[in-house]
C-alpha cells in the first residue's frame, strides 16, 4: 500500500470512496480472507448486538461496508455508522458471528478496506488520500510554526487510534497545514 510518496496541504475534510470502488476492493479482502474468517458481503443484512446501554439489545441492518473502528450499515431512512465501540458482535445472516475485537483487528491490519478518505488541498489540487494508503500525518500549526508527528500506520493500533480520531472526527483541523506520507 504504501508508496513512499508525500503529499503537504491545508486539511479540506474527508469523504468516502465511491461504493462501486469499494466493492471490488472489498471483493478482493473476501477471497484473500477465505477460509480464514467469514465476512459479510456487501447488501448482506446483519444482527449487530449492542453494548448494554442501548435500549435495543440488537438491531438488524444491511451491510455497506468497513471505517476506521465504524461500521457502515443502510438504516431505514439512509446511510449511517455504526462505531464499534458500540457493539459486542455482528453475525450475518447464516448465523456466522464475528467479534468486536476481530473486526477492529482487520481493520487495523489493512485486511479489509475502509470507506474514508483525507481531503488535503494544495496550491493547484484537491488529493485524495484513503486512510489505509497513509502511514503517517505530521501537522503544523499556523501560530507555533512547530510539527507534531501523528503516526497513522495501520498496523500501530494506539497512535492510529488518536491520528483518526483527530482527523476522521473532524477535530478541528481548518487551521493546520499538513505533510501526508504514504
Amino acid at each position: 500500500h504504501k508508496n513512499g510518496s508525500h503529499i503537504n496541504g491545508k486539511y479540506a475534510g474527508r469523504a468516502f470512496i465511491e461504493l462501486e470502488s469499494y466493492s471490488e476492493k472489498y471483493e478482493k479482502s473476501l477471497n484473500q480472507l477465505r477460509g480464514r474468517i467469514v465476512l459479510p458481503q456487501i447488501g448482506d443484512s446483519v444482527k449487530i448486538e449492542l453494548v448494554h446501554q442501548f435500549s435495543n439489545k440488537y438491531v438488524i441492518r444491511k451491510f455497506i461496508g468497513f471505517d476506521h473502528r465504524r461500521i457502515l450499515v443502510q438504516h431505514n431512512d439512509g446511510t449511517g455508522l455504526v462505531a464499534i465501540e458500540n457493539f459486542k458482535t455482528m453475525s450475518d445472516f447464516k448465523g456466522n458471528m464475528l467479534l468486536k475485537e476481530a473486526i477492529i483487528n482487520l481493520i487495523e491490519n489493512g485486511e479489509v478496506p475502509c470507506f474514508s478518505m483525507i481531503l488535503v488541498k494544495d496550491k493547484q489540487t484537491v488529493h485524495e488520500i484513503l486512510t489505509e494508503d497513509i502511514s503517517q500525518i505530521r501537522i503544523l500549526p499556523y501560530k507555533r510554526k512547530k510539527w507534531v508527528g501523528l503516526g497513522v500506520g495501520l498496523g500501530v493500533g494506539a497512535v492510529i487510534d488518536i491520528g483518526c480520531v483527530l482527523i476522521l472526527g473532524h477535530i478541528i483541523f481548518k487551521d493546520f497545514n499538513m505533510n501526508i506520507r504514504m
